[in-house]
């Protein structure tokens, strides 16, 4: 059997890291040995900090898997939720003048696309690489089309990179743990092949509205396609209503746990804020419909900035009219779900999800079935210059 240890798992983001480990039994299904939750502090959004009080949570809760199985481990696969990580598209082509394409021509535009990236971005590192669009002739194609008669053979991809200094100082921070990091997955790549195993959609924009940032992901025919990072998130609408209105968090904290903004607020314009939500300000006389305004704006404020009037998917609009978004703060979901709706054109079919705890080891068993399994449009993915066993097998052409 190829796969005869334990495999070990670490996603970090932005506010824990989940251990997760496993052995694949003989049909490659992924059997949880261990699997456990640990918050920290003291660390950049996502991405490792080479304090030592951070590595010594890693190395004491790595410590308790390694424990709890009875084994020592000298590799992991590491799951980012970074903001440093970006994406490339680039297409090449090649004419093949009525002859038969072979897998030596899309290997050849495959070298020389990953090469022109390479020396483009000299400063970063790639950890995702997608096949996007197989064209023969103006025709477009769901597979490699090997063996077809043509003129001219397009090919798209999509790269998603790191910073190199980020990914020296991930893999010489965990070599002092005596660890190798054999592969770096994106979160938001795992996020999408979640949705398109619960939805069967292979098409679709992923938005995820965090409270302190939020993100954008495209995907197309189940390729990951485009992210884009935004440094403002959903705390942006209490932070206005506490500015303009003069309340506490507490007392803001407790009006958007508590009523409801979901389109009814504008037909009772004339109720007011109730007293007992004046937590630590004196009464004063505020309308819901003012607060529902005000929510309403820089609700509208995002969502253009995020989807609607960013010109960066413009021509990916056309593709999909399925969103899904995935809100972290739960009184937003449950009171303003109706408000996020509403920012979207009637042809697009938006779906909202809040994120709860019990999703919080998807990540991680999504990652265990891609590295069993692999994925269809996944070209190549990155491994440390001394290959594992791991490295070896799934670090792939097609």
């Amino acid at each position: 059997m190829i796969f005869d240890k334990p495999i070990l798992f670490l996603e970090i983001n932005k506010n824990n890291i989940i251990i997760f480990s496993g052995k694949y039994n003989e049909n490659f299904d992924f059997e949880i040995l261990f699997k456990d939750i640990f918050n920290l502090s003291n660390f950049k959004l996502g991405v490792p900090d080479n304090s030592k009080d951070f590595f010594e949570n890693i190395k004491n809760a790595i410590f308790l898997a390694e424990k709890k199985i009875n084994f020592t481990f000298k590799n992991l696969i590491l799951i980012l939720d970074s903001p440093e990580i970006f994406c490339v598209n680039v297409s090449g082509s090649k004419k093949i003048n009525k002859s038969q394409i072979n897998e030596d021509d899309i290997t050849f535009i495959l070298n020389d696309l990953k090469k022109t990236v390479q020396e483009s971005y000299k400063r970063s590192s790639i950890i995702h690489l997608f096949n996007t669009n197989f064209v023969l002739d103006n025709k477009k194609f769901d597979n490699p089309p090997v063996g077809l008669i043509g003129d001219r053979y397009f090919h798209e991809i999509s790269l998603f990179l790191l910073p190199s200094n980020d990914l020296k100082n991930i893999s010489s921070s965990f070599k002092k743990l005596n660890l190798t990091v054999d592969r770096i997955l994106f979160k938001n790549f795992l996020e999408g092949m979640e949705k398109m195993h619960n939805s069967s959609k292979k098409d679709f924009f992923k938005i995820n509205l965090n409270k302190e940032s939020c993100d954008l992901s495209f995907f197309d025919n189940s390729s990951f396609v485009f992210y884009e990072n935004f440094k403002f998130g959903s705390n942006k609408f209490k932070q206005d209503v506490s500015k303009v209105c003069s309340l506490s968090n507490e007392s803001v904290d407790q009006i958007f746990k508590t009523i409801s903004f979901n389109g009814v607020i504008k037909k009772k314009s004339d109720m007011l804020l109730d007293k007992s939500m004046f937590k630590d300000n004196s009464f004063r006389k505020i309308s819901l419909n003012h607060i529902f305004e005000i929510i309403d704006a820089r609700n509208t404020e995002i969502f253009n900035l995020i989807f609607n009037k960013n010109t960066n998917i413009l021509n990916l609009k056309k593709y999909t009219d399925n969103i899904f978004i995935e809100v972290e703060d739960e009184s937003i979901f449950n009171n303003q779900a109706e408000m996020i709706k509403k920012n979207f054109d009637h042809t697009f079919n938006v779906s909202l999800k809040h994120k709860t705890h019990n999703d919080q080891y998807l990540n991680c068993s999504f990652a265990a079935e891609l590295i069993s399994k692999g994925w269809d449009r996944e070209v190549i993915a990155y491994t440390q210059d001394k290959k594992s066993l791991i490295s070896r097998i799934f670090s792939k052409i097609f």
